[in-house]
């Protein structure tokens, strides 16, 4: 189901300062432009925290990265499907990926997910044989890995490092989906050999982050 409910919510709003009502246009914008591609959304809900957050096409987006993506041009028939294929890998990815060290077959909670454009190196063994490296982008981070995207095509299972340049951290990856984009690029979702959260060098992270423990 199309939410028309969700456009009409703003409806007979009250008189807004210039900066809300730039926010709301936007909202409006992006919402109309969900709709126009058939993509299915419900919202906004209100968290605890007063945040408002959509359902779309299964994936939780809050208002302001539905804006972001809006923005930077992900909401069209060329790479809407696909993008959200892949953000729904991370939020509700494969229970044989993310198993608890404590109790098997029990899912790891999961972090919450930040929208962070940041160039990595990445590494990697090629297919021909012998090692590779090139520059790759975050479009999604949590504490137990990503999304980015590659000029090249990995494979599920195969392990890869990144490494975080201004800082000169780096981690072992595993991948978990790769899905080509309409620009040539490889979306590739991975999952770190254990929780890193620092690697992001975020400096107000999520609370969650820090259930996760980087070692020692």
């Amino acid at each position: 189901m199309y939410s028309n409910v969700c456009l009409a919510s703003f409806a007979g709003r009250p008189m807004l300062d210039p900066s809300q009502k730039i926010i709301l246009d936007k909202i409006d914008a992006a919402l109309q432009t969900l709709q126009a591609l058939r993509v299915a959304f419900r919202g906004p809900f209100i968290t605890p925290k007063g945040r408002r957050i959509y359902l779309v096409d299964n994936c939780i987006l809050t208002e302001a990265e539905i804006i972001a993506l809006y923005e930077s041009g992900k909401f069209s028939q060329e790479t809407i499907g696909k993008f959200l294929t892949d953000l729904r890998s991370l939020q509700t990815p494969d229970p044989a990926v993310f198993q608890s060290d404590a109790e098997v077959g029990q899912r790891k909670r999961r972090s919450q997910r930040v929208m962070l454009r940041l160039d990595v190196l990445l590494r990697f063994d090629s297919h021909e044989g012998g090692h590779q490296q090139t520059h790759a982008s975050t479009v999604v981070v949590n504490a137990h890995g990503g999304l980015l995207e590659s000029p090249f095509q990995m494979v599920v299972g195969q392990q890869i490092a990144l490494i975080n340049p201004p800082s000169g951290k780096e981690v072992v990856c595993t991948v978990v989906r790769v899905h080509k984009s309409s620009e040539g690029y490889f979306a590739t979702a991975f999952e770190f050999s254990q929780p890193s959260p620092q690697f992001w060098a975020i400096s107000f992270p999520p609370l969650d982050w820090g259930l996760a423990k980087e070692p020692a």
